[in-house]
């Protein structure tokens, strides 16, 4: 499993507020070349959420908004 420089897995955190994840989720974009990947291939990206940030409203929108930003570098 990929760590990051402090040694947490990248599903240890919530993506959203970075405390301890209690869910995993997968995203697969529509369009993996728009996310890193190579076009014709399918992309997953796994990612932690906590209890409070899995139930917001428009989830989905909101970790394919953040997932896109940490992969050009942290620019929301």
């Amino acid at each position: 499993m990929q760590k990051d420089g402090r040694g947490v897995t990248m599903t240890s955190r919530c993506l959203l507020c970075g405390t301890a994840a209690s869910v995993v989720g997968v995203f697969v974009p529509d369009d993996p070349a728009a996310f890193g990947g190579t076009s014709g291939k399918s992309r997953l990206i796994r990612y932690g959420l906590c209890a409070k940030c899995s139930g917001e409203d428009d989830l989905q929108a909101t970790v394919e908004k953040v997932i896109l930003a940490e992969l050009k570098g942290g620019i929301l």
